[in-house]
């Protein structure tokens, strides 16, 4: 039993960003699902990336599980903000 719990709403879906997949395009399916997640223990957030097949089910096991410290996830979203240009 995991002690994460997803915040509402579905995944962020993403498109493979490797060369061979997407060739830095944004063409092609969503193959990777973004699941982000807190628990009531202590003040992290979880980042788990998982991969999907064609139908949206997970594959395999957990590709990458990254834990951010309150800091860490404010300057996440300030990065991506600024990517979007909205900073």
């Amino acid at each position: 039993m995991s002690i994460w719990a997803s915040t509402d709403g579905p995944d962020v879906e993403a498109l493979d960003g490797h060369r061979e997949a997407a060739n830095y395009r944004a063409e092609g399916e969503p193959s990777i699902h973004i699941d982000v997640a807190t628990n009531g223990f202590h003040e992290l957030v979880r980042l788990a990336l998982w991969n999907i097949d064609s139908t949206g089910q997970m594959t395999g096991p957990l590709d990458v599980c990254a834990l951010l410290p309150p800091d860490a996830v404010r300057a996440l979203r300030d990065k991506l903000s600024q990517a979007l240009g909205d900073s």
